[in-house]
């Protein structure tokens, strides 16, 4: 998948979702900020009830938003 990614011409939007510790932790947030750096769009994670039983930051955007997100960049 990331192959077609990298070949991608168009926007790239990501809409990350994983356990609040997953998604704190240090190096995902130095990730997310290169692949921002470098052009790469990201929605959310918003604070939700997640997979694991915790309610925290890490629950995927909501759909419309992501929706509406993906239109906006391929204007």
């Amino acid at each position: 998948m990331t192959c077609i990614v990298f070949a991608a011409k168009a926007p790239v939007l990501i809409a990350p979702a994983m356990n609040e510790k997953m998604y704190k932790h240090k190096i995902v947030q130095a990730n997310i900020a290169k692949l921002k750096a470098i052009g790469y769009h990201f929605i959310g994670p918003i604070k939700g009830y997640l997979a694991c039983g915790h309610v925290d930051t890490g629950h995927i955007a909501d759909t419309k938003e992501i929706v509406a997100e993906a239109q906006r960049l391929l204007k």
